[in-house]
């Protein structure tokens, strides 16, 4: 963990991905962290979301939110 922390405080990574399915005080310090340090953040999801969407429309939706917070770097 203390290493995960001095990366994003050290804008040792471009984007913090996370797992919007899974919420931890732990996750949810780290996003804050990432926010303070004006590190993208994107959510990612296990199973298709909304439901009804197509798998592909799913997983365009995903990459086209990672490459936009990488674009911003």
């Amino acid at each position: 963990m203390a290493e995960f922390q001095n990366q994003v405080s050290n804008h040792l990574i471009k984007v913090l991905v996370y797992n919007t399915q899974t919420s931890t005080p732990i996750t949810e310090n780290l996003k804050q962290l990432a926010a303070k340090n004006s590190i993208p953040i994107v959510g990612i999801s296990e199973t298709v979301e909304p439901t009804t969407a197509s798998f592909q429309d799913w997983q365009v939706k995903q990459l086209n939110s990672l490459q936009a917070a990488l674009s911003r770097q």
